[in-house]
């Protein structure tokens, strides 16, 4: 379930402007600090990183 709610989180991160805790809790997370540990945990960065490194996932890659 942990994995579930942490790749969904990944997505709105990924794909809105949505604040770090509004994806935490529309993922299911009742703690910040819960969602931010786990979080650092699964991806190696925490989560307002994550945002500013990670490019959307629906982003394809140039062809030349």
């Amino acid at each position: 379930m942990l994995h579930t709610r942490l790749k969904h989180a990944e997505m709105m991160l990924r794909n809105t402007s949505m604040p770090v805790a509004d994806a935490a809790f529309a993922s299911g997370f009742n703690s910040l600090e819960h969602f931010t540990k786990s979080f650092n945990q699964q991806y190696g960065l925490p989560p307002a990183k994550f945002r500013t490194t990670a490019t959307p996932a629906n982003t394809a890659p140039p062809l030349f």
